[in-house]
């Protein structure tokens, strides 16, 4: 059974006039995220590309013998194998920002899809208020 529409306006004080003041504040919410997206997804390349290079140094470095340690472990002559896995463990501190920018992003994104979704809510509720 649908609700009276001027019931539904009197209970949640739902009106065309709040509604476009909501429009407009989601809309400035959408605006400020967007400019947002860029120095996020730049901040997620560097990140990433920071990790690559010290991943690939880390790497050479094991292989030439001039890392020699790690948390107060010794490096010895691993095996080839293993040269990766301790070049990788050694780059933690870079994959971990890799990942938080990663995180960011994702989080940046979500949260406009979240935003359209909201002001495609309040467009369809005003199509049914006036």
């Amino acid at each position: 059974m649908s609700e009276d529409p001027a019931e539904y306006r009197r209970r949640y004080d739902d009106t065309p006039i709040t509604n476009a003041i909501r429009l407009q504040e989601k809309i400035k919410e959408l605006e400020i995220a967007r400019a947002k997206i860029f120095s996020c997804a730049e901040e997620k390349a560097m990140a990433m590309s920071k990790y690559d290079k010290e991943l690939c140094l880390n790497t050479l470095r094991i292989k030439e013998g001039l890392i020699t340690e790690f948390e107060g472990v010794k490096i010895n002559n691993p095996p080839a194998t293993l040269i990766p896995l301790i070049a990788k463990g050694i780059t933690y501190a870079e994959c971990y920002k890799k990942e938080l920018t990663e995180a960011n992003y994702k989080g940046l994104i979500s949260f406009i899809d979240a935003i359209k979704a909201e002001l495609n809510g309040i467009q369809s509720l005003n199509k049914h208020l006036e």
